[in-house]
């Protein structure tokens, strides 16, 4: 029978919604998919597309069991499209692939962070353990392992907990360490402390030195007399250096160290030290139009200002009172310890 013109634009109408609903697919993209059939050599997912996804046995997994015994009809599953072939319809996944791209952004991220991990130890060489976090190998060598007289052989199949102490995505180079895991609270040191460190490994962000039992990273930006663009050429594994504890984050398990010297900020507790109606003596050190700056100790000056200099006179001009290097006893007015700021008075202060 002839369709009629009208069901000719029906057909086209229901194709174009059809096509319409489909996702526009690329290589790379992460799509999600339910398994509609499991064979010993692939699994075919309906990631909602004209074409079905198909994810080949060696793209799916590492283990060697049988497809149907790792995946069930219905099951979910998460891939990255590595191919698409529109002349045959397929459209090829890996679900490898993108547990391998999560696994090292999870691992960039415990690098960065100072976090600790856990792997699953798959292999074992003299020098050290071969582990899998999330798809990604990497290795603990034995010198970096808390007891170094341990039979390796003994790890093979358990978890086991570590931190990335090199991250080096264009080498595929991911080292662990279990040294770096510590209760930070148990760490007798504290802010401020200075400890004698042993260079230990040269980032492009720092150097990660050891001091005792503890390790922490000394940052570019806590650098003194150096170009922190070529710095790496100040130092080199196995230099002493005398550091001081800039901060310790007990949550994270991380120690920042520094060269600098901190200043003591001199206004710091100012209005504990100077409160008001205190009575206090300092040395005119400048004279301006509107008052007279005091030195009350060094680098803490205070502002003796025009109106404060006489009660019952109106002083035309700050000198013809007070001048540079007069020794006063004054009235502490105000402190202001976040604005830097001390205002001060001669009004109803004796100055015998």
């Amino acid at each position: 029978m002839n369709k009629s013109v009208s069901d000719i634009e029906k057909e086209k109408s229901f194709e174009q919604m059809l096509n319409e609903s489909f996702t526009s697919l690329k290589i790379g993209q992460v799509v999600k998919g339910e398994v509609v059939c499991v064979n010993q050599k692939e699994i075919i997912l309906d990631i909602g597309y004209k074409y079905d996804g198909i994810i080949k046995k060696e793209n799916f997994s590492d283990l060697p069991d049988d497809l149907q015994t790792q995946i069930k009809l219905g099951e979910k599953v998460q891939a990255v499209i590595v191919r698409i072939d529109d002349a045959d319809g397929k459209v090829f996944l890996s679900k490898k692939k993108l547990e391998l791209q999560n696994g090292i952004k999870g691992l960039e991220h415990a690098f960065k962070n100072g976090l600790s991990i856990k792997g699953k130890v798959i292999g074992y060489v003299p020098s050290g353990l071969n582990v899998i976090f999330e798809g990604v190998r990497l290795f603990v060598p034995a010198s970096r392992m808390p007891n170094k007289d341990n039979d390796l052989k003994s790890y093979l199949g358990k978890t086991i907990e570590f931190k990335i102490i090199e991250f080096n995505r264009a080498k595929n180079r991911y080292i662990g360490s279990q040294l770096d895991i510590k209760n930070i609270q148990e760490i007798e040191v504290n802010v401020g402390d200075k400890v004698d460190c042993v260079v230990k490994k040269i980032v492009d962000f720092g150097v990660f030195v050891d001091f005792g039992k503890n390790s922490g990273l000394l940052h570019t930006s806590q650098m003194k007399s150096v170009n922190r663009e070529n710095f790496k050429d100040k130092f080199k594994i196995g230099d002493k250096l005398k550091l001081s504890i800039k901060s310790i984050d007990k949550k994270r398990g991380r120690i920042a160290l520094t060269e600098l010297t901190e200043k003591k900020n001199i206004w710091s507790g100012v209005a504990e030290r100077y409160p008001d109606n205190k009575i206090v003596e300092g040395r005119v050190v400048r004279v301006s139009d509107f008052g007279a700056f005091v030195q009350l100790e060094k680098g803490l000056d205070g502002l003796l200002h025009i109106s404060q200099i006489c009660e019952n006179e109106h002083v035309e001009k700050v000198t013809d009172k007070v001048n540079i290097g007069d020794v006063l006893k004054l009235k502490v007015l105000s402190s202001d310890e976040e604005n830097e700021r001390i205002a001060l008075s001669l009004i109803g202060v004796d100055q015998n």
